[in-house]
């Protein structure tokens, strides 16, 4: 590792970093909830308490994720998205070095050594409102890693195996941290495939380092009792939520988010096209290893993009993060010709003013008594993509209600609701879209296609063993469960607060509260 980081000057270093913190600093702000990052330290706090992933609470996905967040609320408790941003920021800066010296032996560079750094860092790193350890960001090293370990693949039999176990290791992995992996698995396979004359042992020492780690998680599951609500809610369930996109709780703009990439990422997927498209026509007038280079980086490319097509329905902008690798690699090449360094300095300013355009209204919002100049209006979701309330000093509905301890249960898609009143989930179901769909209580609702529907008697057991002391209800959802237990509404009660129901248990509503 070490020599990557020779590739860049130090000067170089410290401009890096110093971009980081620039575009990264609103992470830094307690104040900025941030979605996928507030629902794993909601998850790792019930872990925490004794929980068991997927049988004691719910998760829609792999566990490796969830289980680095435990390991982190277990060492560091309420004080880690302070440590997991941190982290994040540390963990692009290795990633961009070790991907720019991996570039950088195919001798890429005429001069400016360090681009493909910096592009990595820029679009690792806006807009601001998705600064989070998502996981399409934590796997990208990994994958760099096993796309690497094929590339190095040559005569010697027995490094070869070592190799592709290597590569194996890294995808099983990045499969058990984000399934959407699986695609670029299958670039990973072809690039193999097209760049050697396969051979079984190979490819069986490929399947065996995937082998290896699947079945040490495996294990970790059923000896934790979790492995059939694993199969239930972390595959089964996973494939069904493709579809679920027309509920009424699963609404995805898939043009907002198309709207936002061209913003933030516009004009380096111009110079990926172009760099794309030189490739292609220049493809048999570069050597060998520099063909061999390219052409991973389009199987890469073409993997993230059936990932994209299987999630389209639901894409979110964390899911473009994949595309990262390929972009640098091909928005290169035209950024060091030598027409357009003439016009370097108006490239970048088209780059950089749309970004620190939307971070100066994060900063208005932020502080609006001394920037409120710079607020944005409800309205522009370009600008803070729809986290415009997480970013109040005060929020009506969560600052209406009581303080405490107990654990509560909010009937929203809003897992940073917990971060903000300082509270838990009271049982199972964390996450509340998992519950939407699997009750099926609710208008609207589908119909299990492969996971299985909650028995009643478990959602029963779960309020009667570990009831709520309040229930945050922005669409009026729980009146349909009481409608089904007579005893819940026996149990709750409703009450109005800024406009949202909330079912607090009988005779717990606090004298002082409005």
């Amino acid at each position: 590792m070490l020599r990557y980081f020779l590739h860049i000057p130090p000067t170089s270093h410290f401009l890096l970093l110093g971009l980081i913190v620039l575009l990264r600093l609103p992470a830094f702000s307690p104040a900025l909830l941030l979605p996928e990052e507030s629902y794993y330290l909601v998850l790792a706090e019930k872990l925490q308490q004794g929980a068991h992933l997927y049988s004691e609470a719910w998760h829609a996905g792999p566990p490796l994720m969830a289980w680095l967040f435990h390991a982190l609320w277990a060492v560091f408790g309420s004080s880690s998205w302070w440590v997991v941003r941190v982290g994040t920021a540390l963990y692009i800066y290795l990633a961009a070095i070790y991907y720019n010296g991996i570039l950088a032996e195919y001798k890429l560079f005429r001069q400016f050594s360090g681009l493909p750094a910096f592009i990595f860092v820029f679009l690792a790193s806006v807009p601001w409102y998705s600064l989070e350890m998502s996981a399409s960001l934590l796997v990208l090293w990994p994958v760099v890693a096993a796309f690497h370990a094929v590339l190095r693949l040559g005569e010697r039999r027995r490094q070869n195996y070592g190799l592709l176990f290597q590569a194996g290791l890294w995808m099983g992995l990045s499969v058990l941290v984000s399934y959407k992996v699986v695609f670029i698995l299958l670039g990973l396979l072809v690039a193999y495939l097209v760049l050697r004359a396969p051979r079984l042992d190979e490819l069986l020492a490929l399947v065996m380092g995937g082998a290896v780690v699947t079945a040490m998680v495996l294990l970790m599951l059923f000896f934790n009792r979790s492995l059939t609500e694993f199969f239930d809610i972390g595959i089964l369930y996973y494939l069904d939520r493709s579809g679920l996109s027309d509920g009424s709780l699963y609404r995805y703009d898939v043009a907002f988010q198309l709207r936002i990439l061209a913003i933030c990422w516009g004009p380096f997927l111009l110079m990926a096209l172009l760099g794309f498209l030189h490739y292609r026509a220049r493809y048999f007038n570069y050597v060998v290893k520099l063909r061999a280079l390219e052409t991973t980086m389009a199987l890469w490319l073409g993997g993230v993009l059936l990932a994209l097509l299987f999630k389209l329905n639901r894409l979110e902008f964390s899911d473009f993060i994949l595309l990262i690798p390929p972009v640098v690699f091909y928005a290169q090449r035209p950024l060091q010709a030598a027409w357009l360094r003439r016009f370097r300095v108006v490239f970048f300013l088209l780059v950089a003013l749309p970004t620190l355009y939307m971070e100066l209204h994060f900063w208005g919002t932020r502080f609006p008594d001394t920037l409120g100049w710079l607020r944005i209006e409800t309205g522009d979701r370009w600008l803070h993509g729809g986290t415009l309330p997480l970013l109040q000093e005060a929020h009506p509905l969560l600052d209406a209600l009581p303080t405490g301890s107990d654990g509560i249960w909010i009937m929203a898609d809003t897992p940073e609701w917990y971060r903000y009143l300082g509270r838990t989930c009271a049982f199972k179901y964390t996450d509340f879209r998992i519950a939407y769909y699997k009750f099926g209580y609710w208008e609207n609702g589908a119909d299990p296609l492969y996971s299985r529907r909650e028995p009643e008697r478990d959602i029963y057991l779960a309020f009667t063993q570990s009831p709520p002391a309040y229930i945050i209800d922005p669409r009026e959802y729980f009146p349909l469960l009481q409608a089904r237990f007579p005893a819940l509404a026996a149990m709750y009660e409703a009450r109005e607060v800024a406009g949202t129901k909330v079912f607090f248990r009988r005779g717990s509503w606090p004298s002082s509260s409005p």
